[in-house]
C-alpha cells in the first residue's frame, strides 16, 4: 500500500463531481428549458428549517473535527492571514507539535515543549517591501508573504513584532513617501526598495534598520538613495534608531536570496555593532558573554526564548570516560551563540560557519570572557560544514554541536559522523522538523540513539517548532560489516542448522583461478531505490492485469506470467525486470490453464503493449533528478527491516538476520559506506520479492553444495542470486542489482575458459533448452583449448528434447544421470531470506548430470560412492500420503503438473507441433490428452494437440449455433447465461 509519484507530480488529483440536475429538471421540465417549478408557502418554510438544521450540524462538526491544514483538530484562526497568528489562541495545538510529540512517544521519550510570550517576541527579521495594492503612488507596504501567495501581510498589524519595530517601520514608510522611493512591483519587475531588515536591541529598545536597495552598488542612482537616507535620519522615532545600514543587492527569478553576504554594505549612521548578553545574571552558571550582531550575520529572531535552548544544551555536555573535559566541534555556528556558552564545560572548542563576517564577531565575543585560560580554548574557522569534514576537522572531536538550516545536514556531514568513532554525543538543534526526521533516521542507521528531545516555540502561534535532541553512540552498537563479528555470527548460524543456511565464506579463488573463471571486478553502477520501487510496482501491476483480464484464479494464471517473463528475459530486453518480447509458449500456457484460444491470443498482445508502456514510464522517471533519499535499517528480533523514505512514498522490506550478514560478507564495495550498501541491499531484496516465482528461486541444500564442492571442487554457480548462492561468485538473472554482491552477469554472456560449475536453472523449458546448448558450446571450447571444465547439472526429469540431448551427450559421465525420486529429496524454500521454512519437498523426480570436458574426464570419476554421497546430501524423506497431497495441491494451481509431480518442463511440445499439449484432469488423476475447462452448462473445452483438433472444431461450430439460439431467446425476453470465459 504505497504510491510513488514522479518528481513534480501533484500530490492530489481533483475529482470532477457530476453536476446535479437543475431545479427545472427535478420538477420534470425538459433540460435546458426556462421553466421554474412552483413552490407553495409550506414547502418554502420546510426548506428553510432544513437549511438552518444543516447549518447547526455543520458548525458542530466543524468544532469537533479537524480543519483543513490542521489535522489535529486544534483551533485555527481562519481569519488570520499572518502565518504567525494561525494558532495564537493556543500555540500548543499546532499540527507540528502534535506530530513531534507523536514521533518521540514512539521512541519512548518524554517530549516537553516550552513556550514564551505570544506577542512582541520577534526582535529580528526581514520584511518584504511591495507597492501598495490599493494605489501604486501610496506609501509601500512592509510585511511578510501569505503562505503560497505573493500577497503581503502588513507588519504594522502583526502582534509578533516588538513594539519598537512598528515605530521604526512607520518612520521608514513616511521617508519612502517623502523621497518618492517605490517598493518592488512583482508584476512590472521594477522598484527601488526590495526588503527592509530590522534588529531590536533588547535592553534599550532601539532598532537597527537595513535597507535592501535594488542596485548593484551605491553609485547606481545615488541621489534617490541619499534622499531616502536623509529623510530617515530626520524622521527617526523617539529615542532615535540604533543604526542605519544600506545593502545593495539585485534579485531575479533565478535568485530569490534577500541579502548577499558578499555584496556591498554601507553603514550610514549609528552604532556599528549591536551587543547582546543572553545571561546577564549568569543563570545556571552560564557565562556572561557579549555577542556581536551586525546586520551581515545570522541572529535568532527570538533571543529571549533561544536562551532556554542554550541552557538545555549546557545540561547535556558530559565528561569523558576518564573524567576529563571533552573536545567540542560546532558546525553551522554563526557568531558562536551556542558554542561560546559552553566554553567553560569543554577542553577545546572549534566553531565554524561559511559566513566570513562571523570570524570578527566571534573574536570580539571571545575578548569579553574574563578567564584567559577559557579564551585560549576556542578558535573559529570560516568554512562551511561540508568543507570542515572534508578537511578532517572532525577527527579529534568528542562532542559535535549542529544547528543546520531548514534543509538539515549535508550527506557529507552525515557520513563523517558515521565514520568518526571518537564522537560520543551529538547535540542537534533543528529549525526544520521534517529535515530533522530524515537526519535522525540516517544517524540511527549508523548506530546512534536519541536519548533526549525537547521542543521550543520560538514563534508562538505559527506551525513551527525548534527541536533540541541529544544523540549518543550506542554502547553496544549494531554489528558493523567490517571485522570478524559478522562472519562469526554467520558461522554460528550455519552450524546451528547446516541444512537451511547455504553459505561457505571460506571458498576463495586464487588469481589464476579468477582468470580461468573470467572473474571481472567491474564496479557496480549506481542504484536508485525510487526507480526500483516504481519498476517493481509496474511488474506487479502487469501480473495483476493478466489476472483481471483473464478472469482466472490468481494461483492458476500467475505461473504463466512468471514463465513468460523468464523466457522473454533471455532475449535482449529494454528493462532489466520487465520483459516485452513475444513468446509463442505464453499463449499455449494460458490455454492450458483454461483460457480460450482467442482470448489468450488477445491477452498476450495486450500485455506486451502494456509492458512497453510501463517500460517507457520507468525510463522517463529514471531521467529525472535523483532524490536525496536514504534507507533506514532497524533490527527486530531475528530480522532486519529496511525502510526507504522518499518525497512521495515510503516502502519497507525485511530480511532474516542470517541473510543480512551474508549480503554484508558478499558486498564488494566499501563496507564503511553503509548508506550505499543498504540502498543496494534494499534494491536486491525488493527485486527478488517482486518476481514471486518461488519454485524458480529454489536452491540445492547446503549439504549438496558442500558435497559437490568436495568432489568436483566447484567454485562458481551458473544460475544463482545473492540469497541462494553457495559461492562468492556466480551468474545471475539480474546483474544490475546483483553485481555489487558478486554477480558476473548472465550465464549466457559469461565466457569462462575452464573451471567447475554448479548449474541449477529454473524449471522452465524455454530456459533449460538454451542453457543446455550453451553448456555444450562451452565444453566444446574447453576441449579445443584442452582445459578442464565440469558442469554439475541439476534439472527435473522430463520427456523433452533437451533431456534426451543431455542423456546422449558425449560429455556425460558414464554413470549419469542420477535419478532422485520426488519423495526422497527436497530443496531450500525460494524465499528463505524473508520467511524461514527450510527445506521443501520436490514435486517431481530430479536428474543430476555430470558433464565433463576431455581433460576433466581424466581427473574426475563418477562412482557409486559419489552417487551415494549425493543421495544422502539431497535426502528429505516424505511419506507417500504427504507427497500425494503436495502434488495434488500443486496440480490445482498448475494444470501442467503430472501425477508424478512433473513441473512445467514436462509440457514442452514435441518437435513439429504448433500447439502445446495440455494435461486433462479426469477422475481425480492427471492424464495427457488436453486440459478441460468445465462451463456452467456442463460442457467442456479441450486445449489439446493434434488428437483433439477435430473435436475442437466441432465444439467451435456448436458454440456459434448456441450463441445464435441465445440471441434468439434474448430477443423474446430471456437473458442468456454467459460464462466468464466468454
Amino acid at each position: 500500500g504505497f504510491a510513488l509519484l514522479p518528481a513534480g507530480a501533484p500530490a492530489k488529483v481533483k475529482q470532477v463531481k457530476k453536476s446535479k440536475p437543475s431545479k427545472a429538471e427535478s420538477a420534470g421540465a425538459p433540460a435546458g428549458s426556462n421553466a421554474k417549478p412552483t413552490k407553495d408557502a409550506a414547502s418554502v418554510k420546510d426548506g428553510a428549517k432544513k437549511q438552518r438544521r444543516r447549518k447547526r450540524e455543520g458548525k458542530g462538526k466543524a468544532k469537533a473535527g479537524a480543519q483543513p491544514g490542521n489535522p489535529t483538530g486544534g483551533k485555527k484562526n481562519k481569519t488570520a492571514k499572518d502565518p504567525s497568528e494561525l494558532f495564537l489562541d493556543n500555540p500548543m495545538r499546532a499540527p507540528i507539535i502534535q506530530r513531534a510529540t507523536s514521533h518521540f512517544e514512539k521512541r519512548k521519550l518524554a517530549f516537553k515543549v516550552s513556550c514564551g510570550p505570544k506577542e512582541g517576541y520577534r526582535t529580528h527579521g526581514k520584511l518584504a517591501v511591495r507597492v501598495n495594492p490599493k494605489h501604486k503612488l501610496a506609501p509601500p507596504v512592509f510585511g511578510m508573504f501569505v503562505p503560497g501567495s505573493h500577497a503581503i501581510v502588513d507588519a504594522l498589524e502583526s502582534k509578533a513584532h516588538h513594539p519598537a519595530v512598528k515605530n521604526a517601520l512607520e518612520g521608514v514608510r513616511r521617508a519612502c513617501r517623502k523621497s518618492n522611493v517605490r517598493g518592488w512591483d512583482d508584476e512590472e519587475g521594477k522598484g527601488e526598495l526590495r526588503h527592509v531588515g530590522f534588529t531590536v536591541h533588547r535592553k534599550t529598545g532601539k532598532v537597527s534598520v537595513t535597507l535592501v536597495y535594488d542596485a548593484k552598488s551605491r553609485s547606481e542612482n545615488p541621489d534617490l538613495y541619499n534622499q531616502l537616507v536623509s529623510c530617515i535620519r530626520t524622521r527617526q522615532p523617539k529615542g532615535g534608531l540604533h543604526s542605519l545600514w544600506g545593502h545593495f543587492h539585485t534579485g531575479d527569478k533565478h535568485n530569490n536570496a534577500i541579502v548577499d553576504i558578499h555584496g556591498e554594505w554601507k553603514h550610514e549612521f549609528g552604532v556599528t555593532w549591536m551587543r547582546e548578553v543572553l545571561f546577564p545574571e549568569q543563570e545556571e552558571g552560564a557565562p556572561r558573554i557579549q555577542l556581536y550582531f551586525p546586520p551581515r550575520v545570522f541572529r535568532q529572531a527570538n533571543l529571549d526564548s533561544f536562551r532556554n535552548i542554550v541552557l538545555a544544551l549546557r545540561r547535556w555536555i558530559p565528561a569523558t570516560n576518564d573524567g576529563k573535559l571533552p573536545r567540542c566541534l560546532e558546525l553551522y555556528g554563526g557568531v558562536g551563540t551556542l558554542g561560546l556558552h559552553v566554553i567553560d564545560l569543554v577542553a577545546s572548542l572549534t566553531s565554524s560557519d561559511e559566513n566570513p563576517h562571523n570570524v570578527e564577531c566571534f573574536k570580539k565575543s571571545l575578548r569579553s570572557i574574563d578567564s584567559v585560560e577559557e579564551r585560549s580554548r576556542a578558535k573559529y574557522i570560516g568554512l562551511a560544514a561540508k568543507d570542515m569534514v572534508e578537511q578532517g576537522h572532525l577527527a579529534d572531536a568528542e562532542i559535535v554541536i549542529v544547528d543546520p538550516p531548514r534543509k538539515g545536514l549535508e550527506p557529507e556531514v552525515l557520513e563523517a559522523l558515521q565514520k568518526n568513532k571518537k564522537i560520543m554525543r551529538i547535540l542537534y538543534v533543528s529549525c526544520g522538523f521534517s529535515a530533522y526526521l530524515k537526519d535522525e533516521a540516517q544517524l540511527m542507521c549508523f548506530g546512534w540513539k536519541v536519548v533526549h528531545a525537547e521542543g521550543h516555540l520560538l514563534f508562538p502561534g505559527s506551525d513551527h517548532i525548534e527541536t533540541f535532541a541529544v544523540l549518543d553512540r550506542q554502547t553496544e552498537p549494531r554489528k558493523h560489516a567490517k571485522g570478524a563479528e559478522p562472519p562469526t555470527e554467520v558461522a554460528e548460524q550455519a552450524s546451528r542448522d547446516a541444512s537451511l543456511y547455504l553459505w561457505s565464506p571460506d571458498v576463495e579463488m586464487s588469481a589464476e583461478e579468477k582468470k580461468l573463471y573470467r572473474i571481472v571486478g567491474t564496479p557496480a553502477g549506481a542504484v536508485r531505490p525510487e526507480v526500483e520501487i516504481l519498476r517493481c510496482l509496474k511488474y506487479c501491476a502487469l501480473r495483476k492485469k493478466l489476472v483481471v483480464w483473464s478472469e482466472a484464479e490468481e494461483k492458476v494464471i500467475s505461473p504463466c506470467f512468471d514463465r513468460w517473463q523468464a523466457r522473454a528475459r533471455l532475449a535482449e530486453s529494454r528493462d532489466p525486470l520487465i520483459a516485452t518480447g513475444k513468446d509463442p509458449d505464453f499463449q499455449a500456457d494460458m490455454e492450458a490453464c483454461g483460457v480460450l484460444e482467442n482470448t489468450a491470443r488477445k491477452l498476450a498482445t495486450r500485455l506486451r503493449k502494456l509492458a512497453n508502456v510501463f517500460v517507457d514510464e520507468i525510463a522517463d522517471f529514471a531521467k529525472t533528478k535523483p532524490e536525496h533519499t536514504f534507507v533506514e535499517v532497524s533490527q527486530q528480533r531475528s530480522k532486519f527491516v529496511f525502510k526507504w523514505k522518499g518525497a512521495h512514498a515510503e516502502k519497507e522490506i525485511a530480511l532474516s538476520k542470517a541473510y543480512y550478514w551474508k549480503l554484508v560478507e558478499l558486498y564488494k564495495g566499501d563496507k564503511e559506506q553503509e548508506s550505499d550498501m543498504h540502498k543496494r541491499m534494499f534494491c536486491v531484496a525488493l527485486r527478488y520479492f517482486a518476481i514471486q516465482a518461488l519454485r524458480f528461486e529454489e536452491a540445492v541444500p547446503k549439504s549438496v553444495s558442500e558435497t559437490i564442492r568436495s568432489i568436483f571442487h566447484v567454485k562458481m554457480e551458473s544460475f544463482a542470486s545473492p540469497f541462494n548462492c553457495s559461492t562468492r561468485f556466480f551468474c545471475s538473472e539480474f546483474p544490475d542489482v546483483d553485481k555489487a554482491f558478486g554477480s558476473q552477469g548472465s550465464f549466457f554472456n559469461h565466457p569462462p575458459v575452464g573451471g567447475c560449475f554448479l548449474l541449477h536453472p529454473p524449471p522452465v523449458s524455454g530456459v533449460i533448452e538454451p542453457t543446455v546448448r550453451r553448456v555444450f558450446s562451452l565444453l566444446s571450447t574447453a576441449d579445443a583449448g584442452k582445459k578442464e571444465m565440469v558442469f554439475v547439472v541439476v534439472v527435473p526429469q522430463a520427456k523433452a528434447d533437451w533431456f534426451m540431448e543431455l542423456n546422449v551427450s558425449v560429455y556425460k559421465s558414464a554413470r549419469c544421470p542420477l535419478i532422485l525420486p520426488a519423495a526422497e529429496h527436497g530443496f531450500i524454500y525460494g524465499r528463505e531470506q524473508m520467511r524461514r521454512r527450510g527445506l521443501v519437498g520436490a514435486l517431481n523426480d530430479t536428474a543430476v548430470f555430470v558433464l565433463l570436458s576431455g581433460a576433466a574426464k581424466k581427473k574426475y570419476k563418477v562412482t557409486e560412492d559419489v552417487h551415494a554421497q549425493l543421495k544422502q546430501a539431497f535426502k528429505f524423506v516424505r511419506s507417500p500420503e504427504k507427497l500425494a497431497k503436495e502434488i495434488s495441491k500443486f496440480s490445482a494451481v498448475n494444470p501442467k503438473a503430472k501425477s508424478t509431480g512433473e513441473a512445467e518442463v514436462g509440457a514442452q511440445p514435441e518437435q513439429g507441433k504448433k500447439k502445446v499439449a495440455g494435461k486433462a484432469a479426469k477422475s481425480g488423476k492427471a492424464k495427457t490428452g488436453g486440459a478441460e475447462k468445465v462451463r456452467k452448462d456442463g460442457s467442456t473445452k479441450k486445449a489439446a494437440g493434434k488428437d483433439g483438433k477435430k473435436e475442437k472444431k466441432e465444439k467451435k461450430a456448436s458454440d456459434k449455433g448456441s450463441s445464435k439460439r441465445e440471441r434468439g431467446d434474448a430477443s423474446q425476453g430471456g437473458a442468456p447465461k454467459r460464462s466468464k470465459s466468454h
